[in-house]
């Protein structure tokens, strides 16, 4: 699939990249250039980019709330600030959403 670049990426001067799935390993998908084949940079699997705007969602709303307890507004700030949840912490958000976000 064929996109165009919004600025030209690194050394390649060629406006158009495309977006090749991965069929083994970690990665969902890498950005190329069309012309060139120069590797511009990583997908994320769709999956985890709803995950991560889910949790935005809910930190912004559990950090919001005036009578969440000092040990969980600790934690609600401290995981504003990761870029990606450990299944731990995310169990720990689910389970700190479900009790004051009805």
């Amino acid at each position: 699939m064929a996109e165009t670049q919004g600025a030209f990426f690194g050394d390649c001067p060629h406006p158009r990249a495309e977006v090749v799935m991965e069929k083994r390993g970690t990665h969902y998908a890498r950005r190329v250039c069309s012309d060139c084949r120069k590797f511009l940079g990583w997908i994320p699997h769709p999956d985890n980019v709803r995950k991560a705007q889910e949790n935005a969602i809910t930190l912004t709303a559990l950090s919001k709330l005036p009578a969440l307890p000092a040990w969980e507004r600790q934690f609600v700030l401290k995981l504003s600030t990761v870029k990606h949840l450990s299944p731990k912490q995310q169990a720990k958000l689910l389970e700190i959403k479900e009790l004051h976000l009805k």
